[in-house]
C-alpha cells in the first residue's frame, strides 16, 4: 500500500507492520522508517494496510488480524513522529455492507477513498 508523502518529494508504504516506510519516488530507496503508535493506549499499531496522505497526515487501514480483534478504523498517524493523532471510526459504514465471506477476520474495510475537493472521505 502507498500514498504521496507531506511534502510531495517521498511515497509512503506498509509492509503490514506497524512502520510506515518513506521511499524515494523514482529508486525507491528506503529514505526513513517511522514506527506508529497511539500514545493514548500506550500500544504500536500493527498490521498497517492500505494508506492516504490527507491533509497533511497519513491516514491507515489497521488490517484486524494483527490487532486479534475488529477495527473498523483507520488511524490518522502525524508522518514524522508516527503518533496517532486520533481514529476514524467506519464501524457504521462497515455494518451497511453485506458480507461476501464467512471468516470475520477477511470482512475487513480495505481501501481509502479521500475527496480532497471536499475536504471528506464517504461516510462522513
Amino acid at each position: 500500500a502507498g500514498a504521496g508523502g507531506p511534502g510531495g518529494g517521498e511515497v509512503v508504504a506498509s509492509n503490514g507492520s506497524s512502520f510506515l516506510l518513506f521511499l524515494h519516488p523514482e529508486s525507491l530507496r528506503l529514505l526513513r522508517a517511522v514506527q506508529v503508535f497511539d500514545p493514548l493506549l500506550g500500544v504500536r499499531i500493527e498490521g498497517l494496510n492500505e494508506l492516504e496522505a490527507v491533509e497533511g497526515e497519513i491516514w491507515a487501514n489497521v488490517y484486524p488480524m494483527w490487532q486479534r480483534s475488529h477495527s473498523q478504523c483507520l488511524a490518522r498517524v502525524d508522518p514524522l513522529s508516527g503518533r496517532v493523532l486520533g481514529w476514524v471510526d467506519l464501524t457504521q459504514l462497515a455494518l451497511s455492507q453485506p458480507a461476501f465471506v464467512e471468516d470475520p477476520y477477511n470482512h475487513v474495510l480495505n481501501g481509502i477513498a479521500y475527496d480532497h475537493s471536499r475536504g471528506s472521505a464517504p461516510g462522513s
